[in-house]
């Protein structure tokens, strides 16, 4: 879930058709995530206290996403069990 950079840096040396970007929501509850600074995998390196705020934005709203998956999959199991 990586946030898509407007143009990632290896762009130019690999086929578009092997790096597909995804620029727009496929799901409800897989979305896009774009930022315009930095590169697509930024978000998953070490947070710094030197972070630019649009990093520790992106990275809230990861952690929300996850938090939402986890918690449906762990009340999915409750509905099983």
């Amino acid at each position: 879930m990586p946030p898509s950079s407007v143009l990632p840096p290896f762009l130019t040396s690999i086929p578009s058709s092997f790096m597909p970007l995804v620029l727009k929501d496929i799901s409800k509850s897989i979305v896009a995530i774009i930022t315009k600074e930095g590169a697509h995998h930024v978000d998953l390196r070490w947070s710094s206290k030197e972070d630019p705020e649009w990093l520790r934005e992106v990275r809230k709203r990861e952690v929300n996403i996850l938090s939402k998956w986890l918690s449906q999959y762990y009340q999915s199991l409750t509905e099983i069990y």
